[in-house]
């Protein structure tokens, strides 16, 4: 006789994705991360609810992401 052995039920834990591509020359495409991230969310109870892109600019200065902007501004969504 088999026993069904419950499963643990939680919500997943929303979480902001951050992509980025400075250059052509790059290997991974923003689709690439964003899939890849996708992938990690969901083995370990995570749910994307936000994507932060920056495409074709530098990440070594804050200022210039200006869509991620401030950070502490991206803590208080959740």
């Amino acid at each position: 006789m088999r026993r069904n052995v419950p499963t643990p039920v939680w919500d997943p834990i929303p979480a902001a994705q951050y992509v980025r591509m400075s250059t052509d020359l790059q290997q991974y495409s923003i689709e690439n991360q964003k899939a890849a991230i996708q992938q990690y969310a969901q083995q370990h109870g995570f749910i994307v609810v936000k994507t932060y892109t920056d495409a074709g600019r530098s990440g070594v200065v804050l200022k210039r992401r200006s869509e991620i902007g401030d950070v502490s501004l991206v803590e208080s969504e959740f």
